[in-house]
């Protein structure tokens, strides 16, 4: 991720995603830096977990059909928050945060939502020093 002052590269298109089971859950995935270094953030909010409103920085392993986003500071190394797989001609993301199961994600329309607004809601975060994993 970038340390110095300049705002890194984003994609124009941020992708929000819902869950079935889980009404209020809202997640936003946004590709930062240059497309070539397949590095992301993540935000999730709407749920009752430790993890709620944090920003994760995520590392995408893989191509456009299989892959999988670890978290880059997990104090338990490398851990896949997000994977990829393509079934059946589709495209189908899950989301692991120690639940009993994953959480199936779906892609909406992310109307309203802006890109340099998600980048600069990441960028004060971490100005302020907040971590999920943050005693």
């Amino acid at each position: 991720m970038a340390e110095n002052n300049a705002r890194p590269e984003v994609s124009n298109y941020p992708l929000l995603f819902t869950v079935q089971n889980y009404l209020n859950l809202r997640v936003v995935m946004l590709r930062i830096g240059p497309l070539s270094e397949n590095q992301y953030i993540l935000k999730f909010t709407g749920i009752d977990h430790p993890w709620d409103g944090h920003f994760f920085e995520l590392t995408k392993e893989g191509d456009d059909k299989r892959a999988n986003y670890s978290i880059n500071n997990h104090p338990d190394g490398e851990y896949n928050l997000v994977t990829l797989r393509e079934m059946w001609g589709y495209l189908s993301f899950e989301m692991y945060i120690g639940l009993k199961e994953s959480l199936k994600l779906t892609q909406t329309e992310a109307y309203g939502l802006n890109s340099e607004h998600v980048l600069t809601e990441y960028l004060q975060y971490k100005e302020e020093g907040k971590s999920p994993f943050k005693q």
